[in-house]
């Protein structure tokens, strides 16, 4: 059975249009499945802390150096940032309630007034 020309390019056509749709599709619901993350610092009593923000709603809120006996805070809101970008990378890596270690934090330049 022979196949006209005209038939050959609309089932070209619409192979064509399908694949893209379908290309597109995936695109598109690939791009709704990423969350949002930042950190939002804040000011407090004593210096910073702050918010790990996942789809613009509060997942973490830490108000002081963690890893660290007592409760201080933050510096500085640089040392804030750091340490929040320090725990998304670690969820970024699979880690959903990343805790950090004493030496992770130091090893950000943060030091406590106190000692451990």
């Amino acid at each position: 059975m022979k196949i006209s020309k005209k038939k050959a390019y609309v089932i070209a056509l619409l192979a064509i249009v399908a694949i893209t749709a379908g290309i597109y599709t995936r695109h598109y619901y690939r791009q709704h499945e990423m969350l949002e993350v930042e950190i939002k610092p804040f000011k407090t009593g004593n210096g910073w802390g702050y918010n790990v923000m996942v789809d613009k709603k509060i997942y973490i809120h830490q108000e002081t150096i963690p890893a660290f006996a007592g409760n201080q805070s933050f510096k500085s809101e640089e040392d804030a940032i750091k340490t929040g970008n320090l725990v998304i990378k670690k969820m970024i890596a699979g880690n959903l309630l990343p805790a950090l270690s004493a030496e992770e934090v130091m090893g950000l330049g943060i030091r406590p007034t106190q000692s451990p």
